[in-house]
C-alpha cells in the first residue's frame, strides 16, 4: 500500500509537471505567433508605404512635366498639394513607430535627399515656365542630370521592394 501512494504521488507530481509545461508551451507559441502576426502586418504597412512615396513621386514627375508643357496652373496646384505634407517624414515617424531597423529608416531620409534634388530641378523649371518660357522649362526636365536623379530615385525604391 505505501508502495502504491508514492507512485500515486509521484504520479500525479508528474502530471502536474507535465501540465505546467505544457501550460508554458503553449503560451510561448500564442506570444511568438503574435509576434510573428505584428511584424507581418508592419512589413505590409511599410511595403505600402513606400509604394505610395513610389506613386506620390511618380505624381510629382508628372504634374511638374505637365506645368512646363502647357503652364496651366492646375498642374502647379497639384504638384504644390502633393508637397503640402512632408510625406518622407511622415513615412520614416510611421517606421519608427513600427520599430524598423535604423538603417531602413535612414534609407527612407537618403531617399527624401534624392527627391529633394528632383524638386530643386522642378523649381527651376517651373520658374522659367511662370515666366513665359516653357520650351526651355520643358528642357530643363529632360536633361540629363534631372533623368539621372529619377533614375536614382526608381533604383532606390526599387531596392526597397527587394529587401
Amino acid at each position: 500500500m505505501m508502495k502504491l501512494r508514492s507512485y500515486l504521488k509521484i504520479g500525479i507530481a508528474s502530471a502536474v509537471v507535465l501540465m505546467i509545461l505544457f501550460i508554458a508551451g503553449v503560451y510561448f507559441l500564442v506570444t511568438s505567433s503574435n509576434k510573428v502576426q505584428e511584424t507581418l502586418r508592419n512589413e505590409v504597412i511599410m511595403q505600402e508605404e513606400i509604394l505610395a512615396l513610389e506613386d506620390i513621386n511618380s505624381h510629382l514627375v508628372t504634374e511638374a512635366r505637365y506645368y512646363t508643357y502647357n503652364g496651366q496652373q492646375s498642374h502647379l496646384d497639384n504638384y504644390n498639394a502633393i508637397l503640402g505634407e512632408d510625406p518622407y517624414v511622415s513615412a520614416a515617424e510611421l517606421l519608427s513607430e513600427l520599430n524598423v531597423t535604423k538603417d531602413l529608416t535612414n534609407r527612407l531620409l537618403a531617399v527624401n535627399d534624392i527627391s529633394l534634388k528632383a524638386a530643386e530641378f522642378e523649381t527651376a523649371a517651373f520658374e522659367v515656365a511662370a515666366n513665359g518660357d516653357l520650351k526651355t522649362s520643358q528642357t530643363m526636365l529632360f536633361q540629363p542630370e534631372y533623368e539621372q536623379t529619377i533614375s536614382e530615385l526608381d533604383e532606390s525604391f526599387l531596392a526597397f521592394s527587394k529587401d
